[in-house]
């Protein structure tokens, strides 16, 4: 059996989002980064536009404490590597929040929601850059 749980931190101009699956006993998910980029890349030749990245992950989940393991992956464009491998979060989860922070000390705040609610946001980035 598969259990899903959504969380999701609204900037204005960027949108991360945590999904975890559970699944015999074995916690991972997904981090998704979906942002306006006004400056030209090596990727985003036409600016502005919607950068969308995400980064897997396994976790270990001890009561409401949480540790996030970034695994990684290869793109075969560009010979991309995840730049998120490696890295390590930890926090406290809940039934509505997640507060993970990251080596630097910086303290991310997510809530619970829905995709609807994400597929909502998601748009409104795209009317940013009309």
């Amino acid at each position: 059996m598969k259990d899903h749980k959504l969380y999701m931190l609204f900037l204005p101009e960027k949108i991360y989002s945590i999904e975890f699956i559970k699944q015999n006993g074995v916690l991972e998910g997904t981090l998704g980064i979906s942002e306006v980029v006004r400056e030209v890349t090596e990727i985003i030749t036409s600016v502005p536009n919607i950068s969308n990245s995400s980064h897997p992950f396994t976790a270990v989940q001890e009561d409401e404490q949480i540790t996030i393991t970034f695994v990684g992956y290869q793109s075969n464009y560009l010979n991309w590597t995840d730049w998120m491998e490696g890295t390590i979060w930890s926090g406290h989860i809940s039934s509505k929040n997640l507060i993970l922070t990251d080596k630097d000390e910086f303290q991310y705040e997510f809530t619970s929601g829905e995709l609807e609610e994400f597929h909502t946001r998601l748009n409104e980035l795209y009317d940013l850059i009309g």
